[in-house]
């Protein structure tokens, strides 16, 4: 008996849906940390942005925030509480996230 898997097949007809799916979170995750960054002078919030996911097999898409004190308000000093803004805007999109891959591939 012979068990045949298509792998191209599959990837080829859930590739770009799958992707978008992770960009589309990826913007929301970016929208979100812009919403609840920290604000005195602005700039953390207008610097926290998406990097889309480009080709496979994997999609990594990326939330990024070049400021150069921008890990510092996320995880704090020994002087300085934390203020996160990146990982609570992830976790608010999990449920979201499954969401959109699950409309992705069709469930």
């Amino acid at each position: 008996m012979t068990v045949r898997f298509n792998a191209a097949k599959l990837y080829a007809q859930y590739a770009a849906r799958i992707e978008a799916a992770v960009n589309e979170t990826a913007e929301a995750v970016a929208a979100d940390a812009q919403k609840r960054a920290p604000v005195l002078t602005g700039r953390l919030r207008a610097e926290v942005h998406a990097e889309p996911a480009a080709g496979g097999p994997v999609f990594v898409a990326r939330v990024v925030s070049p400021t150069p004190y921008a890990k510092y308000q996320e995880f704090g000093t020994r002087h300085n509480r934390a203020q996160p803004y990146l990982r609570p805007a992830l976790a608010a999109q999990r449920s979201a996230y499954r969401a959109r891959l699950a409309r992705a591939i069709g469930k």
